[in-house]
C-alpha cells in the first residue's frame, strides 16, 4: 500500500508541475484536466464510468477498491450510485468498504436509494450495510428514496426494517420528503407502512 501512495503521490507533484507549465506556455486549463486523469487510480475511474468489464480487471490486477476520489467517493459508492448491482458485489465480493461515507455523508446504500436500485441496495444490505445511517443533512435512505420517488427502493429498505418514523436534523421524516413531491408513489408506500 505504501508504494501506491508513494506512486501516487508522484504522479499528483508530476500532474500539478505539468499543469502549471502548460498553463503558462497557454495550454490552459484543458491540459491541467487531461493531465490529472492520471492521479486518479483506474479502478475509480471504471467505477465513474459504469464499466463492469474494466472494474472487474482492475479488481483482478489489485487496485485498491476503497481509494477515494476527492468528494471521498469510493468505487463503491459511485457503482452504487449508477444503481449497478452487479457493480456493487463485486466490489464487496472484493473488500469494499461497505458503510464508508462520501465528503456529503452520503454512503453506498444512500446512493442506490437515491439511483432508484433496489438490487444495488439489497445487495448493500446482505453485505451489513446500516440501514438508517444519516448522511450530513440527517437523511437516511429511505429519506433519499422517499424524496426521489423511488417507491421499490422504499419498500426494499421498509421490509428490511428501515425507521419509517425516524427525523432528519430538520424534523422531517421520510413521509414529509415524499409529501414534497405531487403524485409521489412513496407516500402511499410509506403510509402502507404505517408511517404518520
Amino acid at each position: 500500500m505504501a508504494g501506491f501512495r508513494e506512486r501516487r503521490r508522484i504522479v499528483c507533484a508530476a500532474a500539478t508541475l505539468a499543469a502549471l507549465f502548460f498553463g503558462a506556455a497557454g495550454g490552459g486549463y484543458r491540459a491541467a484536466a487531461q493531465i490529472d486523469l492520471l492521479a486518479r487510480p483506474e479502478i475509480l475511474e471504471a467505477a465513474r464510468q459504469n464499466d463492469l468489464n474494466r472494474l472487474n480487471e482492475r479488481i483482478l490486477r489489485g487496485d485498491p477498491v476503497n481509494t477515494t476520489d476527492d468528494q471521498r467517493r469510493t468505487p463503491l459508492i459511485l457503482a452504487a450510485g449508477h444503481g449497478n448491482a452487479a457493480m456493487v458485489a463485486a466490489l464487496i465480493e472484493a473488500g469494499a468498504r461497505i458503510d464508508h461515507k462520501a465528503a456529503n455523508g452520503n454512503t453506498a446504500l444512500h446512493e442506490a436509494a437515491g439511483a432508484g436500485a433496489p438490487g444495488a441496495a439489497s445487495a448493500l444490505i446482505e453485505a451489513g450495510a446500516d440501514i438508517d445511517e444519516p448522511n450530513r443533512e440527517g437523511l437516511t435512505p429511505l429519506m433519499v428514496a422517499a424524496r426521489e420517488g423511488h417507491s421499490r427502493v422504499a419498500r426494499e429498505l421498509i421490509d428490511r426494517g428501515a425507521d419509517i418514523d425516524r427525523l432528519d436534523f430538520t424534523g422531517r421524516s421520510a413521509l414529509m420528503w415524499a409529501q414534497e413531491r405531487r403524485g409521489n408513489p412513496v407516500i402511499a408506500v410509506l403510509r402502507e407502512a404505517g408511517a404518520q
